[in-house]
Formats: structure tokens, C-alpha cells, sequence
């Protein structure tokens, strides 16, 4: 266990001292600014007679659970930072040498991108948290705007006219960002198995690019066709280009559940495959 945790050690310092891992700074300050400015400007949002109408909570609604910042910012922007996890540089070579394991190799790197996933949206809620505290109120239940509008914060149009949310404003923030959380781990690991095969980096990105743009399209298609349904990118978000839930959220967890296991196991078995150099089991 101690060389494990060396490895995950070395592996986790290696990738966030790169200053790509600067990049999510702009990139969420950028996304709370225009969650802000459209919360703010008068004659944008649907606004209610009360100018106290928004609050902090629908700016990370806005932020999270708006379906081309998922895709197009959140996601490209987290498969770029962890693009080269695999395959091993010199020096990591090394590091894996010296683990010993196949499977402990796996576990590793399986680990390190699973923390990855959570310090990278750790930084991002901190980030539009920020700015959400500064510019708006906190509050303990939904905003006004959110009750009356819920589409126009991006919950589902059938909360508070139809149903009541799952849960409360931070819960239904960890609902969000559990999907998001469990969809980045997803697509990482599919990345780290081609990464495996090919041996190229770039490969595995420009795959997992095209993996999550093409989810999109479909999810953007009319209808959307109910077999747009188990492709990944219609579960990374509570909403996406309908306004409301096509299936319970809980079917989401099943469904990434389901992709990690399949995906880690192939993953390790394509690992023990793997030629590291002098590597015993």
C-alpha cells in the first residue's frame, strides 16, 4: 500500500504543478461573469416585480446545469488537462518500475484521475462560488425567480408547477455535480485505455472529443429520438436540450455505475496486457 500511495503521490503532483491546471481559472470566472451578467441585466432574464428575485444558488445552476457549458467547457476542458496521464513519460516509467504491479499500476492511475476529477470541480465551485457570494445573496430554499420560472435557471419547467425538486438547492447542486463528477470519470477512463492501446495521448483525446461532441449533436437532434437516451452525454446533466427530465435522475447513477465497471475492468485487463518493461505481478 505504501508504494501505492507513492505512485498516486507522484502521479497527482506531476499533473497539477503543469500550469494547464491555470486554465480552469479564466475558464469559471468566464462562465460565473455571464451567469451573472444574465441574472443582473435587466430585460434578459424573465424577472419578477421583486429586484431580490435571483439568488447565489441559481448562478451555479446556471453555471452547472447548463447543458454547453458541460459539454463544451467543463468537459473539453477537463479530458485536455488529463490528456497525458497515460501513457507514462521517463520518469514515470520509473515510478512503475519500482510499483511492481500491473494491477497496482492500474489502481493508481485509476485513483489519481478520480481525485483529479474531484479537485477539478472542487476549484470550479469555489471559483462561481465566489463570485455567486459577492454578487448575490445566499438563501435556504429556491429563489424566487427559480419557483416561479425554473426553466429560466435551468431546472426542470415541471419543479414547483407539476412536481417538487429532488431536494433542496445544495442537494440538487450535488445531484448536478455528482453526474458531472461521474461522467468525467467515465469518459477518463475510456480515454486511459486507448491512450493504453495506441500508446499516443492525442489519440485518446481526439477520440474522447469526438465521443463527447457527437453526444451532444444526438441530444440536439428533434425529439430527441429515445435512443439518444444510452448515449453518455444525455446523463451528464439533469437537464439538456429538452426542459425537462427525460427519465428519473437515479438512472443516471445506475447508468454511469455500470460504464465505470465496464470500463475499469476492460481497463485492467488491457493493463496486465501492457509491456512495462521489466514489470512483475
Amino acid at each position: 500500500m505504501k508504494r501505492l500511495y507513492q505512485f498516486i503521490k507522484y502521479q497527482l503532483s506531476v499533473h497539477l504543478l503543469r500550469r494547464r491546471w491555470l486554465l480552469p481559472l479564466p475558464v469559471f470566472l468566464f462562465l460565473g461573469y455571464r451567469a451573472w451578467n444574465y441574472l443582473t441585466t435587466p430585460g434578459i432574464l424573465p424577472t419578477l416585480a421583486d429586484s431580490s428575485s435571483v439568488n447565489a444558488w441559481d448562478m451555479l445552476f446556471l453555471v452547472f446545469g447548463n447543458v454547453h457549458n458541460v459539454y463544451f467547457a467543463i468537459c473539453l476542458l477537463f479530458m485536455y488537462l488529463v490528456s497525458d496521464l497515460s501513457p507514462e513519460n521517463d520518469l514515470g516509467q520509473q515510478m512503475l518500475v519500482r510499483l511492481r504491479s500491473r494491477r497496482l499500476w492500474w489502481i493508481g492511475k485509476t485513483t489519481t484521475l478520480l481525485c483529479l476529477v474531484l479537485i477539478y470541480l472542487a476549484i470550479a465551485v469555489l471559483l462561481v462560488g465566489i463570485i455567486a457570494g459577492v454578487t448575490l445573496p445566499w438563501g435556504s430554499d429556491y429563489s424566487s425567480q427559480a419557483q416561479s420560472a425554473p426553466e429560466s435557471v435551468n431546472l426542470s419547467m415541471r419543479f414547483f408547477r407539476v412536481e417538487e425538486p429532488p431536494a433542496g438547492p445544495f442537494g440538487f447542486l450535488l445531484i448536478e455535480l455528482s453526474m458531472i463528477a461521474l461522467g468525467l470519470f467515465s469518459f477518463g477512463l475510456v480515454m486511459l485505455i486507448i491512450n493504453q492501446l495506441t500508446g499516443k495521448y492525442y489519440i485518446g483525446l481526439i477520440t474522447i472529443f469526438a465521443l463527447i461532441i457527437l453526444s451532444y449533436a444526438a441530444g440536439m437532434l428533434n425529439g430527441p429520438p429515445e435512443w439518444t437516451l444510452y448515449l453518455p452525454g444525455r446523463h451528464l446533466t439533469f437537464i439538456d436540450s429538452m426542459p425537462v427530465r427525460q427519465v428519473p435522475f437515479e438512472y443516471s447513477f445506475i447508468y454511469w455505475g455500470i460504464w465505470i465497471l465496464l470500463t475499469w475492468v476492460a481497463g485492467f485487463f488491457i493493463s496486465k496486457l501492457q509491456n512495462h518493461y521489466a514489470i512483475q505481478e
